[in-house]
């Protein structure tokens, strides 16, 4: 119950998280599945309008229903507790509840506690804490009791949710998968209770998404849409695997050293976030040291190894199936966010590597050093929340709708870069309706897509308009600014009627300076306040295409770029847009976005970095010359 009560405390402490997922998507989809707008909106949030509601419909029917913003903090975090109190619950199975050793079990539970990325996650809107305490709960009755068949298959059902919620826990079931089969092979299992762990999964797949796969089949061809999509070959989305690579290791070195490159205090080592971890160097290195010492003792004692007489089958089935989720981690996504119950694992570890391998001294200090330091170390880096806002007793967000938007359905489409901002739309009418045509997957008006966008045009006749973050009316670049957005939906047949404009506001509210927000928050203040511009469009006749010998250049460097170098430039975008006198395609797999000008030559920027490359003019690269970046660069910051 400790566990709970610190993820209590702690939400409070980190406030809220309005930030980039959560008005992309996190109250989007619950919204657009649970009011039926999925079936009328259309790539709504983009690439993630259709990924599996299940895990954010907690959160969205809290905010719903009217409770205040701490209301909602306290039940998100109790629910993501049960990370740690199942977590707690594996320690006490390592050191068999005896009374002596319940220092080691406390110490265990609180290294896993102290894990950078569920406490930046941990009474938030996000899914991950969840699916963690799922596949923690499932590893816990597969170690735990390891001949019962029902337990098997209830852990099968837990891994087949926790994958239902998000499919990067695949990376469990494949490491529960691999625990089980030791058992098997060991003979502390029969073959039938893998069979009924498989049989559990298959249960948790069905009730977790078959529903949400069946309307995918449906409507897309592909049951996991738009994933794996080079396997099922939707035309609605590109035929190349979507996949961010943003933290995938690149290199065989990066597999091994990415544990201790974690110990940086740096961005996108592993998480978007600051979120140094020095506790899985700290395990392999105490790993190590354990092994030359116990090779060392078997050498001395001629074959007696007094340590071995500690390691349980616990400790084996948590080792393959550390090792094997880390290895699949590494190769699927490699984000921190998606392997919490991992990371929280490794806690453990410290706890009982430095039990079972090192002197009692040496092993009680170097638990409370980490103990000591990991948090401090996290604590400095003041980044807890991406957006952080402090809780303020009044709704989770305060969000500022025009009557008109509120009161009248209206198709919206929107532009803004890589972020939709698809939340919004769940406080506007609800028979509204949605699209994303311009941004990380920007949608052609040819083919079956095509023939989608104009169905709905045709529907939401005079009824339709452009959604997009305000910008000052007053600054010398607004006309720029209009003419560009004018032009990117002129290939729409539409126009946009700067006249007719509604303001809508995201206030994030603020904390009064005697607040406990500022215990932890004293450099990083509060989330800024967001606005957008919700203005009409007008139909127009869609200019007619005149191909220039610029263009087919442009059409032939982003082809060679996407032939030499798939795994940055890629997948193949359905669209460049042109604007300017440039022409841009983003790929979202490596959040590479290439610019292509006359002026200014090839240029390629990280959507989450500032740097700029250059890969040389259009008739250079065009002509096979040019550096093209083949391989992806660090995203780290600060370098």
């Amino acid at each position: 119950m400790a566990a709970a009560f610190a993820t209590v405390v702690w939400t409070w402490l980190a406030g809220k998280d309005a930030g980039w997922d959560f008005l992309n998507h996190h109250l989007y989809l619950p919204f657009a599945w649970l009011t039926g707008r999925i079936e009328s909106d259309f790539f709504g949030a983009g690439t993630q309008s259709y990924q599996n509601p299940l895990g954010y419909i907690p959160p969205y029917l809290m905010i719903k229903t009217g409770w205040p913003d701490w209301m909602i903090g306290l039940g998100l975090a109790l629910l993501h507790a049960l990370a740690a109190v199942f977590t707690a619950v594996i320690a006490a199975r390592l050191w068999r509840s005896q009374p002596q050793e319940r220092a080691w079990v406390a110490a265990a539970t609180a290294l896993a506690w102290i894990t950078p990325v569920f406490l930046i996650a941990a009474g938030t809107t996000s899914t991950d804490p969840l699916s963690a305490a799922l596949t923690i709960a499932a590893l816990l009755l597969i170690t735990t009791f390891s001949g019962s068949r029902r337990n098997a298959l209830i852990a099968g059902v837990l891994l087949g949710l926790a994958f239902s919620i998000k499919q990067s826990n695949a990376a469990f079931v494949i490491a529960a998968a691999a625990a089980t089969l030791v058992q098997v092979a060991q003979g502390r299992r029969h073959w039938t209770g893998l069979a009924h762990c498989g049989l559990g999964g298959a249960v948790g797949i069905v009730a977790g998404m078959g529903w949400y796969s069946g309307f995918l089949w449906q409507e897309f061809g592909n049951p996991v849409f738009p994933l794996f999509n080079n396997v099922f070959q939707s035309p609605y989305a590109p035929a190349q695997p979507l996949l961010a690579q943003r933290f995938i290791p690149a290199t065989l070195s990066e597999w091994l050293t990415r544990p201790f490159e974690m110990v940086q205090m740096k961005r996108y080592v592993y998480q978007e976030a600051f979120a140094p971890d020095l506790r899985p160097a700290l395990a392999l290195t105490v790993a190590t040291v354990g092994l030359v010492l116990a090779i060392v003792r078997r050498f001395r004692t001629g074959g007696a190894d007094p340590t071995g007489s500690s390691w349980t089958s616990t400790d084996t089935d948590l080792a393959v199936f550390s090792i094997t989720a880390y290895v699949a981690w590494m190769a699927t996504s490699g984000n921190g966010r998606y392997a919490i119950a991992l990371l929280m694992l490794t806690g453990v570890w410290v706890a009982r590597l430095a039990y079972l391998f090192l002197p009692g001294r040496l092993a009680r200090m170097t638990v409370l050093v980490v103990l000591i330091l990991q948090p401090a170390y996290f604590l400095s880096g003041e980044d807890f929340r991406s957006t952080p806002t402090p809780w303020t007793g009044g709704p989770y967000v305060d969000v500022r709708v025009p009557p008109r938007l509120r009161n009248e359905p209206f198709l919206h489409l929107t532009v803004s870069g890589v972020q939709t901002n698809a939340s919004i739309a769940a406080y506007f009418h609800p028979a509204g309706a949605l699209i994303n045509p311009i941004g990380q997957l920007s949608l052609p008006m040819e083919g079956p897509i095509g023939n989608e966008l104009r169905l709905r045009f045709a529907k939401w006749e005079g009824r339709t308009r452009v959604l997009l973050p305000a910008f000052s009316t007053r600054d010398d670049d607004a006309p720029r600014l209009r003419a560009v957005i004018s032009h990117l939906f002129s290939r729409f047949g539409f126009a946009v009627d700067w006249n007719d404009c509604l303001r809508v506001r995201y206030e994030a509210g603020t904390a009064q300076k005697a607040s406990t927000y500022w215990l932890l928050h004293t450099r990083q203040g509060t989330g800024p306040d967001r606005a957008w511009f919700s203005c009409a469009l007008r139909s127009q006749p869609v200019p007619p295409k005149t191909e220039t010998r610029l263009d087919r250049m442009a059409d032939a460097i982003f082809a060679r770029l996407e032939t030499e170098c798939p795994q940055v430039y890629g997948p193949r975008p359905f669209v460049t847009e042109q604007m300017g006198g440039a022409w841009e395609r983003l790929y979202p797999n490596s959040d590479v976005i290439v610019t292509v000008s006359e002026e200014k030559g090839v240029r390629i920027t990280r959507e989450r970095a500032l740097n700029v490359r250059y890969i040389g003019t259009m008739e250079e690269v065009a002509g096979g010359g040019g550096n093209l970046h083949c391989t992806r660069w660090l995203l780290t910051t600060p370098d």
